[in-house]
């Protein structure tokens, strides 16, 4: 998969497709820090609805622009050349940003990103980490693989 290039300002970046455990642990913690960890959808709630108020947990906070800055990565380098410092540039950068055209794709990229992490990243994580758990560690208490365990980890 090769990730869209964007322009903004006259600088081009693009969305980080792969990271690096630094870059995971950044992630989580920008997360964790924007109270996103605890919102769950809720059932009779829209997709766009959820965006919205996962955008608004955002702003409230003001982990919008680091948040979304995260995600992306100067066109020319790597993923892996991905730094906190890389991240914060790149934020000061979105805050500067001035003309409508180019507001209005930083707002769709984050309400794009919030939907994918949060409709897949998150959601596929978790389920990721309670199966392997699940069929890899043995419960101290049982001695069987998986059994118990998913008590444990929630």
């Amino acid at each position: 998969m090769k990730a869209v290039e964007h322009t903004l300002g006259g600088r081009k970046f693009r969305q980080i497709l792969k990271s690096t455990v630094r870059h995971d642990l950044y992630m989580m913690e920008a997360i964790r820090k924007s109270g996103l960890n605890g919102i769950t959808k809720r059932v009779d709630e829209s997709p766009d609805e959820f965006a919205l108020r996962l955008l608004d947990q955002l702003i409230s906070t003001n982990a919008f622009v680091p948040v979304l800055a995260s995600c992306f990565i100067d066109a020319d380098k790597q993923d892996l050349d991905w730094t906190p410092e890389s991240s914060e540039q790149l934020a000061k950068f979105f805050e500067n940003l001035s003309e409508p055209e180019d507001k209005n794709v930083v707002f769709q990229l984050a309400v794009r990103l919030i939907m994918d992490f949060f409709e897949q990243g998150v959601v596929s994580l978790r389920a990721s980490l309670s199966s392997s758990r699940k069929s890899s560690l043995t419960d101290p208490v049982l001695g069987q693989k998986g059994e118990g365990i998913e008590t444990v980890v929630q």
